[in-house]
Formats: structure tokens, sequence, C-alpha cells
């Protein structure tokens, strides 16, 4: 059977299809999934993650001026450098910093927004906490989220 120019060769199939299919996207800058904080300078907090890595909360009790320091492991589950906004929502009355052993840009857009550069072997965040002079004792929250650009 001799094929032309333009015909096709083969079952056609004509229709169309209706409905959804469900898509996971992930990113391959995220937190460690064995998530732990490594350090604190505070009496009591907890931390917990979301299930892929991209978003984290952490509680902790202040006293006035008091300091500590968050240590987060950190992949890049690709071969090359990645790159990724770190966004800190935090409780009014705490003051933060962002620092890394992986490459953290100086501060983009507003006080809370960092630019990583996440190497392949990924590194460590350290987010240092301070509780304002005028804070009230107490809990406060810091949450953040990890969005990867490219």
């Amino acid at each position: 059977m001799a094929a032309v120019a333009g015909q096709a060769v083969g079952p056609a199939l004509s229709g169309s299809i209706i409905g959804s299919a469900g898509l996971v996207v992930e990113q391959a800058v995220a937190l460690d999934t064995d998530f732990e904080i490594l350090d604190s300078g505070f009496d009591d907090f907890i931390g917990m993650m979301n299930d892929d890595g991209t978003f984290f909360s952490i509680g902790i009790e202040t006293k006035d001026g008091q300091i500590g320091e968050f240590v987060l492991p950190l992949n890049n589950l690709t071969d090359t450098d990645a790159h990724a906004i770190l966004h800190l929502i935090v409780s009014p009355g705490i003051d933060v910093d962002v620092d890394s052993d992986i490459g953290v840009d100086e501060t983009i857009q507003r006080p809370v927004v960092w630019l990583l550069s996440v190497a392949p072997d990924g590194g460590y965040l350290y987010i240092a906490v301070e509780g304002e002079d005028q804070a009230l004792p107490g809990f406060h929250t810091i949450s953040g989220r990890i969005l990867q650009v490219e």
C-alpha cells in the first residue's frame, strides 16, 4: 500500500474528550520531607509543614527582646541550580532575617520576601527571630511559602 502526501495511514479517530483529569505539579525546591527545626533559642516552639514541603508554620513563645534562630533543611531535586522565592508571614512584634548556606539575595519587593539560589545538593535556611521590645510576651507565628521561579 502506498501513501500519498497528506494522506493519513492507519485508523483515524474522530470526536472529543469531555471531562477533566487530575494534574499534580511539583516543584524541585522544597523543605526536606523529614521536617525538623534543627535549632532554636526559644523555650517553647512547634513547627509543621505541608506534604510537599512548600509551606511551613512555626509557633513560638517569646519574651521581650528574646532572640532565636530556626534552621530548616532545604532540598533541590534537580541536577542544576534552582531559584525560589521565600515569603514569610510574621506576627506583629517579631523581626526576622533570613540567611543561608545556599545563597540568599537581598530582600526583594518587601521586607519579608527573599530570593533563594539553591545548589543541586540543597542546604539550610537560617531564620533569625527577635521579639521587639514593645511586643507582648506570648505565642507568635511565623509562616513561610517557598515558590520556585525560573
